[in-house]
């Protein structure tokens, strides 16, 4: 986005003070610069080569298309990336796993984290804190969830 014209009609003044050439490139309240752009896009040409690389060295010979078609930017769902050669097929987490490791393979079960404020919520009364245990589980959540969402609102100033 350019916000030069913006903040013209606004009356704001924009100041920056760098102690280097090109520490506000890209600066989204000065005009652009042909310059800062042509950088731009050297690194962006840059990546995008280090990118190619690594697919054809990872994919090799699996890779069924001109890099005319596949490094576009384009992407496709698993049908047309496996047709592209892209992926080596289609399946869930559990059956693949097992086809590689064997069927003795065991997944573990991740719990989402929970926040430090629910896990104080066990404070035992026998130590002077409340014993949030005796509410009923879904008020103790919404007392504790209008809480963080409150707090987070603070950061704001809100």
């Amino acid at each position: 986005f350019g916000f030069v014209e913006a903040i013209g009609k606004l009356g704001i003044e924009r100041r920056v003070y760098t102690a280097g050439a090109n520490k506000s490139i890209l600066d989204p309240f000065r005009p652009a610069e042909a310059d800062d752009i042509a950088r731009l896009k050297a690194i962006q040409l840059d990546i995008h080569e280090v990118f190619k690389g690594v697919v054809r060295s990872r994919r090799g010979d699996k890779l069924d298309k001109a890099d005319i078609e596949l490094f576009t930017g384009e992407f496709w769902g698993g049908k047309k990336a496996l047709e592209l050669g892209l992926i080596d097929g289609i399946s869930d987490v559990r059956t693949k796993m097992r086809e590689v490791f064997g069927e003795n393979v065991r997944f573990k079960l991740m719990a989402p984290s929970t926040s430090w404020l629910r896990r104080k919520r066990s404070v035992s009364s026998g130590t002077g804190g409340f014993d949030f245990r005796l509410w009923p589980e879904g008020l103790t959540a919404d007392v504790l969830s209008t809480i963080e969402a409150r707090a987070l609102w603070s950061r704001f100033g809100l």
